[in-house]
């Protein structure tokens, strides 16, 4: 039986590769080595490793159809869960609280992941914390550990700031419009209100600067604007 700590060591190898939003992956190629995508990326590692196609339609895998294969491979657990979890999967669907663009990763079990991230960082470790995720995910008749050292208590980002009904309002999302007004990306009301037209210029800003392109201004993107 395949085991989450396969999926890890597979993931492992491909650290440092390339990522390209929407890059089409050959999953039948055990060799392949990027351009990469955060699905794609995802999909070919459980298939290479279980030969179990998931969140595939023909020759692409997305975020959306991960979300839609949930009931049919895959057992729902808690964003704490996966996070202990060897080799787990933390996903955001596509349109999860307002937020356009979905995401995919690996838990390493300590707190950490494997991913396609974006641009600038391309297949490489990062973190759970301060990230908006939506569930995790075990696939069925793969077998998994929990670490048994490592505790995580998964909170929702305090600096996390997209469009919703009713819209967020915060002091930080001024600031983000004036930074992003300075360069040009923004041409809106300067105020606290994070609306569809702040999100655009967010989403723009992420894709000139190689960052996680979702419209979320979080933790990454203020950091990137000075703003944090």
């Amino acid at each position: 039986m395949a085991t989450g700590k396969q999926f890890l060591e597979s993931a492992q190898k491909h650290i440092g590769e390339k990522y390209v939003y929407g890059a089409k992956v050959p999953f039948d190629n055990p060799n392949y080595k990027g351009a990469w995508d955060c699905a794609e990326f995802i999909s070919w590692v459980v298939y290479q490793v279980a030969k179990i196609k998931v969140g595939i339609r023909g020759n692409e895998a997305y975020t959306g159809y991960w979300a839609k294969d949930v009931a049919k491979f895959c057992k729902q657990i808690s964003i704490s869960e996966a996070a202990q979890t060897y080799g787990a999967i933390l996903l955001r669907s596509p349109g999860y609280k307002g937020i356009a663009i979905g995401h995919i990763v690996f838990s390493d079990g300590a707190g950490g992941t494997i991913e396609a991230k974006s641009s600038k960082d391309g297949v490489c470790k990062s973190k759970i914390a301060d990230r908006q995720w939506e569930f995790g995910l075990l696939i069925n008749n793969i077998d998994y550990e929990v670490n048994p050292v490592f505790h995580f208590d998964y909170n929702l980002p305090t600096k996390n700031f997209y469009v919703t009904k009713p819209l967020m309002k915060n002091v930080i999302v001024r600031a983000a419009k004036e930074k992003l007004a300075e360069i040009n990306l923004y041409h809106g009301v300067i105020n606290d209100i994070y609306d569809t037209e702040t999100a655009k210029a967010v989403t723009n800003y992420q894709n000139i600067e190689g960052l996680v392109v979702d419209g979320i201004l979080g933790k990454q993107t203020l950091t990137s604007l000075n703003i944090i």
